[in-house]
């Protein structure tokens, strides 16, 4: 914590950017070890601490003189060689450092939205999703859209991110699979978290008031794109009734059957709730 309050001082800013360079070949999957519970805990509390200090400075009631705060170039400097260590860490073999990643991305993700969750979508989501036989890859990525669903709807943040809502619900729908028991409880705690924050209505169907039709693009394309989400509740139902058709009866059932149908209750009472009566 010492360095971190001396983060805005340039030799330190460089020390610190040079130890996570050091260690970010000890974050690669397959280089997973005794190592990786310490690497976990180091990593997390890195990113708390200076999410912390951007997050503070970045307040209109904070009153540091701009000299002792941390420039632009410093938080570039960090994020350009903190987003690959987290993105490697999301994929290791050990859960603790998986966890760790996931769980500083969301950091990085509250206090930079518009750098983080673009560059996640577009390259992380992209490549985990793309085939769902790497299952390990593709349950880490699905896993880190749980705990990034919050910042990813938060419009006054950033006001793009509710743009992708159906596109990842649709993308992730295979990962309710009955062959994977474990993908399927990840898919389905996604979903959980994500209808926490948003209404399954379709928008297309109600008329807008004058002053707001055309007012901005981006919210447009965000009620253009709630038209599918009925067309989502029916494959998305479709496979819980899968799961249901495949699956042990949950009294002769073991741990899993028993995990998958309280998951299985806790998105359905969600998702019911959230549902407008049309689609309904």
């Amino acid at each position: 914590e010492f360095w971190f309050q001396w983060l805005h001082f340039s030799p330190v800013a460089t020390h610190l950017s040079n130890l996570l360079r050091y260690t970010e070949r000890f974050y690669h999957p397959s280089n997973g070890g005794n190592w990786s519970t310490g690497l976990a805990k180091f990593l997390l509390e890195f990113v708390n601490l200076f999410t912390k200090r951007i997050y503070k400075e970045g307040k209109p009631s904070c009153k540091k003189d701009a000299k002792v705060r941390v420039s632009t170039e410093t938080s570039e400097t960090i994020l350009t060689i903190l987003q690959p260590i987290i993105y490697m860490g999301m994929y290791a073999k050990g859960a603790a450092l998986g966890q760790a990643a996931a769980s500083s991305l969301t950091m990085l993700a509250y206090v930079y939205p518009s750098r983080i969750l673009p560059q996640f979508i577009e390259q992380q989501v992209a490549m985990g999703l793309t085939t769902m036989t790497e299952t390990h890859q593709t349950r880490s990525v699905i896993d880190a859209l749980g705990k990034l669903a919050r910042p990813l709807v938060w419009r006054s943040r950033y006001s793009e991110g509710a743009i992708h809502i159906t596109s990842l619900l649709f993308e992730t729908l295979p990962g309710i699979d009955t062959n994977d028991p474990a993908k399927t409880i990840t898919t389905l705690k996604f979903y959980h978290e994500l209808f926490l924050h948003v209404p399954i209505i379709d928008a297309t169907q109600y008329r807008l008031p004058p002053s707001q039709s055309g007012e901005d693009d981006v919210d447009d394309q965000v009620r253009s794109s709630t038209s599918m989400f009925g067309d989502w509740v029916m494959q998305f139902l479709d496979r819980l009734f899968s799961i249901f058709a495949n699956q042990l009866e949950i009294e002769t059932g073991g741990k899993i059957e028993l995990m998958i149908a309280t998951v299985v209750k806790s998105i359905t009472d969600v998702l019911f709730q959230q549902m407008d009566a049309p689609i309904h």
